[in-house]
């Protein structure tokens, strides 16, 4: 039996706080989005710019701690449209 989790691609800018945010702005939204999909069984893929300037590892840590075992990856750069590129926990891409 195949089981279908849904997979929320997240970008930051725009989603999570306004673009060109203010330090103390970023991710002002994100109680929001933890709020709205917390009752709902999904992961998540961060597909946002912020991966060009920092780890997973490091992305992960800005989303609480009961919250980032939900975070299965980051799309490493734009993929090809019918591939995928993705850097999972292991930082193996694929």
């Amino acid at each position: 039996m195949m089981h279908n989790k849904r997979i929320l691609f997240l970008d930051f800018d725009g989603v999570l706080h306004p673009n060109g945010c203010a330090s103390k702005d970023c991710f002002s939204l994100l109680p929001e989005l933890i709020t709205t999909i917390t009752p709902f069984e999904l992961d998540i893929v961060i597909s946002s710019s912020w991966r060009n300037h920092r780890s997973f590892r490091r992305l992960k840590k800005l989303f609480l701690l009961p919250f980032r075992h939900r975070l299965i990856g980051a799309i490493a750069e734009p993929a090809p449209r019918g591939s995928c590129a993705l850097e999972r926990n292991s930082g193996v891409c694929t």
